[in-house]
């Protein structure tokens, strides 16, 4: 293996890492969210319980098409119109309300997801050497968005909510 060759795979997996866990904390924040504010959201607390497994259920069904199309199309394709979709979910997530609106994007995401850690996962063992390495490196640099989405978006919406308050 060449030193460039490990550089490269060193890069590829560390970007698509950061990229899912920059698409990650409008997904996490759902779970503290929906369930809290599910009036805020123009939904019953059944509905937000359908919104949040959504995102899992479309994965069982989807996940061979995302995989079909990431073999055909290849890595930065797939990463670059998944990153679109979900930065548009979360977008969506914070402008729209209703069940309808919100199952689509649900539906949606759960395909972003499911193409982003796709791409996580077979860039992190492209190389074999050092493939354990950049796999955990991967897995620990994802959980970072998450991480930090929880107890900053729980504090933003404490906040938020005494602001309107007043």
């Amino acid at each position: 293996m060449s030193s460039l060759a490990l550089r490269t795979a060193d890069t590829h997996s560390r970007r698509a890492a950061l990229t899912l866990a920059l698409c990650l904390p409008s997904d996490v924040l759902l779970y503290l969210l929906l369930p809290m504010e599910s009036q805020a959201f123009g939904i019953t607390l059944a509905q937000a319980g359908v919104l949040l497994a959504a995102n899992r259920l479309v994965r069982i069904f989807g996940y061979r098409h995302v995989l079909n199309f990431y073999a055909r199309n290849g890595d930065r394709l797939t990463c670059m119109i998944a990153a679109g979709a979900a930065t548009l979910c979360a977008l969506g997530n914070s402008m729209l309300s209703g069940f309808a609106a919100l199952l689509g994007l649900r539906l949606v995401w759960g395909l972003c997801f499911a193409a982003l850690n796709l791409s996580t996962q077979v860039l992190a063992t492209s190389e074999p050497t050092g493939a354990a390495r950049r796999a955990g490196r991967s897995r620990a640099l994802i959980a970072l968005g998450p991480m930090l989405a929880l107890p900053l978006g729980g504090w933003l919406t404490l906040w938020a909510g005494r602001v309107r308050s007043f």
